[in-house]
């Protein structure tokens, strides 16, 4: 148990170290999914939801702003775009399903309106710095926070 809190912590920093500051933005339906926020960074994103999360991270070799990007060869290019990605999910075992509620409101916000289903428009998302899962286990909240 310790060790796999030790490696979620270690991927967390790992990520946020790398890959810019987290800010963390509620699901409010802009996006399709089972995941009640995100957390983008340049390379993917981490999806929090009630039990666990799922990281997705693309190969920097192939993002788009990858600065050798114009010595990448292009031997048996077949005329359609693709990139590697690598995606893994995390469930805690035995927890209670947990809302997320985020922690540190950031100034500004955030408009969704894409597509052409209103339904699907989301305004004034907000950023958060961190949030809380209350009572994941008995007495025991996940808090995330950056400093």
């Amino acid at each position: 148990m310790a060790c796999r809190r030790f490696l979620f912590a270690f991927l967390v920093i790992c990520a946020v170290g790398l890959f810019g500051q987290a800010i963390h933005v509620p699901n409010q339906g802009q996006w399709s999914g089972d995941f009640e926020a995100k957390m983008a960074f340049n390379a993917g994103a981490y999806f929090w939801q009630e039990t666990g999360y799922k990281v997705m991270i693309a190969n920097p070799e192939n993002m788009p702003h990858h600065p050798h990007q114009d010595q990448v060869k292009h031997d048996n290019h077949s005329g359609t775009e693709s990139m590697d990605f690598f995606a893994f999910a995390c469930h805690y075992l035995g927890s209670s399903p947990s809302k997320w509620v985020g922690q540190s409101k950031q100034a500004g916000y955030r408009n969704y309106l894409t597509g052409g289903d209103p339904s699907a428009f989301a305004s004034n998302v907000p950023d958060f710095a961190g949030f809380i899962q209350k009572d994941l286990y008995p007495g025991i909240d996940l808090r995330m926070e950056r400093d």
